[in-house]
């Protein structure tokens, strides 16, 4: 007899656990991962459409479903956000729709006020492309360049993160500051974070209690309501996104596009 044939080889530590179960015990731990992979997914959907407050010591909150880190959090947008490259849109917006949004109780803007050259943009401070932009926008603001131009912001943060310094940075025109904390922002490179916002309040001599106290109220809710709305009416998908003097561009505005703006309304 032929000790090999009859003697059972020792499962090594190496061999799989399946390989030691029998078929139908194989099938059962299948069953039960896939219920635990199940119940992890469901208690992720949960979290992240409960409604809470933005301000606290986590950033991760937001007041709106979020579905992809690069969605705008809006239960009725359905593709995935881009930046769309496609520069040469001509698409004219409503008149009714920027009628809406310059006839807000609160209207948060920078460059002259009484420009007739109206630039409405919906962005996101931790947006590469908006944050470029805006900046754009920025220094031609402070050089002079577009003395004709109007810029209406439109709060629309994408990220989870956002939204926390989003509503801080609005709720510091109940100070008269707003103006002065968004550049602050602009200028100082790196995320945009509650930290990061309220160390540059503080800075500017905003009153931070008070500041965080404001960015609680139904006030600011009724702005990113109002902004939800106008998101669903646009159908946008993504961020950034602008509307210059009337007609809808899709994605950042920098470059030859940004000249031709500052030509433009400048004629």
């Amino acid at each position: 007899m032929n000790h090999n044939q009859h003697t059972q080889k020792p499962i090594s530590n190496n061999e799989s656990l399946s390989k030691q179960l029998p078929s139908h015990k194989k099938h059962i731990l299948v069953f039960f991962i896939f219920c635990l992979c199940c119940i992890g997914i469901i208690s992720f959907r949960l979290s992240t459409t409960n409604r809470v407050s933005p301000i606290s010591s986590d950033d991760t909150h937001n007041s709106y479903e979020i579905v992809d880190g690069g969605k705008l959090p809006y239960k009725d947008i359905q593709k995935p956000a881009h930046v769309s490259l496609n520069l040469n849109e001509d698409t004219q917006v409503d008149s009714a729709i920027i009628d809406q949004i310059l006839q807000n109780d609160v209207i948060y803007s920078e460059g002259n006020p009484e420009g007739k050259f109206v630039i409405i943009k919906f962005f996101d401070y931790n947006c590469s492309w908006c944050m470029k932009t805006a900046r754009l926008f920025q220094e031609a603001f402070e050089n002079n360049s577009i003395p004709n131009v109007r810029l209406v912001l439109v709060h629309t943060p994408i990220f989870p993160e956002s939204l926390a310094p989003t509503w801080l940075i609005m709720a510091a025109q109940e100070q008269g500051m707003f103006s002065q904390l968004y550049n602050a922002v602009l200028r100082t490179p790196g995320k945009t974070t509650t930290q990061k916002v309220l160390t540059l309040a503080e800075k500017l001599g905003i009153n931070t209690q008070q500041l965080q106290a404001d960015a609680n109220t139904p006030k600011i809710q009724k702005q990113m309501d109002i902004a939800e709305q106008l998101v669903n009416k646009l159908k946008l998908e993504g961020v950034p996104i602008l509307i210059i003097n009337g007609k809808l561009h899709r994605g950042a505005l920098i470059g030859e596009q940004f000249e031709q703006m500052v030509i433009d309304s400048n004629q």
